[in-house]
């Protein structure tokens, strides 16, 4: 056993020099010689010796590993294999499949967030184009921060420069032109109000404190039923297309003032031909065939009293601009001017709004007066409001009359049709053609005439409740 701890010894042991070797030697030798079990000898060694033990030696003599120095290396040792319990090793698998899983996920994840993130950019690049072809101002206000944002289009089309100012609403407030001021604030209020849009025109003051007419249009953003979040939208240069229509409107009221001075001479002058007519009529010494020459002269009079007329409607088409309408409003309204005690009106159109040409009322009031003139024994008039497949709003004006014959149909709104003055039917096509609206006749002959009216989408609402704000 003395050589246990020696280079050539059956464990392995220290490379050492001859001196060191014999003086561990004699050490062992005398703790032995004293009584010691050599079993029990630990091996002590310098710690700058490499000490080097083969397993296969130390597990045939039984040498406890414990007896060796700590620093030692152990050469032929056998792998070792920790057992662990099987719900760890399942935890261990599940685990490691999730690690896989998530992996997988995030990878999808990251994908779509690149994918959603280069859309974004291209999204934006085509808006950033878009309002650099156009030339409109961007403009954002979120209610939540109180911040009002203006790009810099919309500062150069009032003739600053991009940090020159700083706008804001109360900015914006005090910069609106004084004769549109209540107009647009109400404007703004109620797109708020009703979880609306906005197109608004106005006028804002310039850098060299000029007028500038824009044409804004925007879009509550709500985060929830009763809150807003943010109010966006677009404003454009409408200055130039403005002071052209109000030089065509002046140019305009000009006109219809010489045609109303002029209306009024020529049916003062019919007046005069009228009564006269009603004299000659009395002469005794009138004949029958002077009489029948007279009762011409007369229509032909009550023909011209009934054009003349007609252009002091006509002349009212496109004066002002169209406005939104309520249609159940407007149709009471005609309703209310037909004092009918045999016709009963049914109106059932809801809330919708038209677009439309402020002679709306007119369009009912002649479909209605038309249905009592011409229509035979009406005693119902039925007015309703639908939408087609195409979005398209549909009024029906309907009665339960005679109604007309299909090859009268084509011709009914030709200026000149009719037993009058044939301009009742004429006149409503030209009153709805202001905004794009159409209408034709669909009834069926002994069951009633049916008018259909025909609003594009961009031309109805339905408005939202009002909200407080």
């Amino acid at each position: 056993m003395i050589e246990n701890a020696m280079n050539t010894g059956a464990l392995g042991g220290a490379v050492i020099s001859p001196y060191q070797y014999g003086r561990n030697t004699a050490e062992i030798g005398y703790e032995i010689i004293s009584g010691k079990n050599p079993g029990e000898i630990p091996v002590n060694t310098d710690t700058g010796y490499k000490i080097v033990f083969d397993m296969n030696a130390i597990e045939r003599f039984g040498i406890s590993e414990d007896l060796l120095p700590q620093n030692a290396t152990i050469i032929n040792s056998p792998d070792k294999f920790v057992l662990i319990p099987a719900s760890v090793f399942v935890i261990v698998i599940l685990s490691a499949l999730g690690l896989v899983v998530i992996s997988v996920m995030l990878s999808l994840s990251n994908r779509k967030i690149k994918i959603t993130r280069d859309l974004l950019v291209t999204s934006e690049n085509r808006l950033a184009m878009a309002m650099e072809a156009t030339k409109d101002g961007l403009w954002d206000f979120n209610f939540n921060t109180n911040d009002y944002y203006l790009s810099p289009a919309g500062y150069e089309m009032l003739g600053y420069k991009p940090g020159e100012v700083t706008f804001s609403p109360e900015t914006w407030n005090k910069n609106i032109h004084p004769d549109d001021h209540k107009r647009v604030l109400t404007e703004y209020t109620d797109a708020l109000k009703k979880h609306g849009k906005l197109i608004s025109e106005y006028r804002l003051k310039t850098k060299e404190d000029g007028w500038k007419w824009i044409r804004a249009r925007g879009e509550v953003v709500w985060v929830s039923d009763e809150k807003s979040s943010r109010f966006t939208g677009t404003f454009s240069d409408v200055d130039e297309k403005i002071k052209y229509k109000n030089a065509l409107m002046e140019i305009n009221n000009k006109l219809n003032i010489l045609s109303t001075v002029t209306r009024h001479d020529i049916l003062n002058q019919v007046a005069a031909l009228l009564g006269y007519t009603e004299i000659m009529k009395d002469s005794p010494a009138l004949d029958d065939e002077l009489n029948s020459y007279i009762n011409k002269l007369e229509k032909s009079a009550e023909t011209i009293q009934k054009q003349i007329n007609f252009t002091k409607d006509y002349q009212k088409l496109g004066l002002v601009q169209p406005e939104w309408q309520s249609l159940e409003t407007v149709v009471r309204r005609a309703a209310g001017f037909a004092h009918w005690n045999d016709i009963e009106i049914n109106i059932n159109t809801g809330s919708v709004e038209i677009f439309a040409d402020l002679m709306l009322e007119k369009v009912f009031y002649n479909l209605f007066d038309n249905a009592n003139r011409h229509g035979g024994s009406v005693s119902e008039i039925n007015t309703t409001f639908r939408v087609d497949e195409a979005g398209r709003g549909i009024i029906t004006v309907e009665d339960n009359g005679r109604g007309i014959k299909t090859d009268k149909k084509p011709i009914i709104f030709e200026k000149g049709y009719g037993q009058n003055s044939g301009y009742g039917l004429f006149l409503i096509k030209n009153i709805l053609e202001i905004t794009s609206i159409s209408i034709t006749e669909t009834g069926t002959y002994d069951k009633g005439a049916k008018f259909e009216i025909f609003v594009p989408k961009d031309c109805w609402n339905i408005p939202a409740e009002p909200k407080d704000i």
